[in-house]
């Protein structure tokens, strides 16, 4: 070894000190480059993060005598920026093949005189050197702490504070890593129960402004995870969800990114899915399309519609629900949503006098022939309440 990877611990956050050698072990170190400077260290390399591009990876560094870590710092492209784990990642490589590296180029001598024993003056200014880059590092560290905890009040407060935070945060001009958007489409779009379904993705809001095309999440998220990290609380309830709603039971032993939306869960994936001000439309090609909002619950209409049968066969009715608004897509989910691509809303319906479990019966009413619609006239005006009769009876019942 060129030098002692263990004495870089103490000088290293301890989540980045794991995470950089677990980045080492997986072989996420792609290029090291190791360059003399007048009494330290350069380090060039790239490691592989969670974007598609690896980060590029500067380090300062100096040794003692005895082989330890005097100093680092690094910088790199990534959102945390400096003494990140793909600093420490990098100081591993190091640590553990700089020797040959310096050998391969030539730089042997150059290593051996700075490993050789330092004289009385050059120990003066390793101190005095030292001693300011601790207190530099100290400051950016108190720095660090400072803007983390603000970072994290940011995820804690509600949308509209975080969206006004960030348009006056000089950070926020730094590009931001992966964010989980939420993609709705209508499934059997022009089938008659048309559904909406929700798709979880990942990306990264562009500099000139919308996203990037998104990523598929194809493992569930855990902690450890950047993105996940990073997400709001709201996020991760919507995560957890995702795996409570009924018509995605069949994802019991894995996790699924998409579902039909259904039950009451269904209602709270939506909701919170909007508040996260990341929910979309599917443009139909997979990426964000119009923005959507959780609107207030429409109210439903009803009619009955005649059902076309065989010639010489009596022609049935149908008890159908709709929506009075143009352009408002009525949804058959369970309890039934609308989306309103025009206003950009989304949210429940209902209808006055109607229970939850009466109104999924009535949406899934089968069509009814006159003949029995008349003989059992009385039950049905009975159960139908204040709803329409059907026409053959509106004429009967005129009589």
């Amino acid at each position: 070894m060129w030098f002692k990877p263990q004495s870089l611990q103490a000088l290293a956050e301890a989540g980045a000190w794991t995470r950089g050698l677990m980045l080492y072990r997986s072989q996420k170190v792609l290029s090291l480059d190791i360059e003399p400077l007048k009494d330290h260290w350069l380090l060039l390399g790239e490691v592989q993060g969670t974007q598609r591009e690896p980060y590029e990876v500067s380090i300062e560094m100096a040794l003692m005598p005895d082989g330890q870590v005097d100093y680092w710092d690094s910088d790199c492209e990534c959102p945390v920026g400096s003494q990140c784990k793909h600093g420490v990642a990098l100081m591993f490589k190091a640590a553990y093949q700089g020797l040959h590296l310096l050998g391969e180029h030539g730089g042997m001598r150059a290593a051996a005189s700075l490993l050789s024993p330092p004289t009385p003056e050059q120990l003066e200014a390793s101190r005095v050197a030292g001693l300011a880059l601790a207190q530099d590092k100290a400051r950016q560290q108190a720095e660090g702490e400072l803007l983390r905890w603000l970072s994290d009040l940011d995820r804690a407060s509600p949308d509209e504070a975080k969206h006004l935070s960030a348009e006056s945060d000089p950070r926020s001009a730094i590009p931001r890593p992966d964010q989980y958007l939420y993609l709705l489409s209508v499934v059997g779009a022009h089938s008659p129960t048309p559904r909406l379904q929700i798709e979880v993705v990942m990306s990264y809001p562009k500099v000139n402004g919308g996203w990037a095309k998104p990523k598929a999440v194809k493992t569930a998220p855990y902690k450890g995870q950047a993105v996940f990290d990073d997400a709001t609380d709201a996020d991760r309830q919507v995560l957890q969800l995702l795996r409570a709603i009924p018509e995605s039971s069949r994802y019991t032993f894995s996790f699924s990114a998409s579902a039909i939306l259904g039950g009451q869960a269904g209602l709270m994936t939506l909701a919170l899915a909007a508040s996260t001000r990341r929910l979309f439309a599917d443009d139909g090609r997979g990426s964000p399309g119009a923005s959507l909002n959780w609107g207030p619950p429409i109210e439903l209409s009803w009619h009955w519609q005649e059902v076309p049968t065989p010639a010489g066969t009596e022609a049935g009715w149908a008890l159908r629900a709709k929506l009075d608004q143009a352009g408002v897509k009525l949804c058959l989910n369970n309890p039934p949503l609308y989306l309103d691509l025009a206003q950009g809303v989304c949210g429940p319906v209902q209808s006055k006098d109607l229970t939850p479990a009466q109104l999924d019966v009535l949406l899934k009413a089968p069509p009814l022939k006159p003949s029995a619609l008349q003989k059992h006239q009385g039950e049905l005006m009975q159960r139908l309440g204040k709803l329409p009769l059907p026409p053959v009876l509106q004429a009967l019942s005129t009589l």
